[in-house]
């Protein structure tokens, strides 16, 4: 879909999109989704350093309980698949807000 505001058009493309599926709250920062960007850091970085915390203690060789190796796996795989579902709604939301319209 096809925005356009003055003599400037910009492009969004309907359904998922794989570069906000890989790089998440990246990308949502580069494409001033602020407020989406600093929300899901907000959430990612303490699932993260879970995420960290139980792959050193595989390496380590530590006995955690299994449930524990997957569990910030699942929930980071949640947050880029979620991202990279919406990520084009919300561009396209922002565009409208600034006063784009569709073409």
């Amino acid at each position: 879909m096809n925005y356009t505001k003055n003599d400037r058009i910009i492009s969004v493309a309907n359904g998922f999109n794989i570069w906000a599926f890989i790089f998440a709250w990246g990308w949502l920062l580069s494409r001033v989704l602020w407020a989406h960007g600093l929300i899901i850091m907000i959430i990612y970085i303490p699932i993260y350093f879970f995420h960290s915390i139980v792959m050193a203690s595989i390496v380590s060789s530590l006995k955690l309980h299994e449930l524990h190796y997957f569990v910030p796996t699942i929930i980071l795989a949640a947050i880029h698949l979620y991202i990279g579902f919406k990520g084009n709604q919300w561009m396209r939301t922002l565009l409208i807000r600034k006063g784009y319209e569709s073409m």
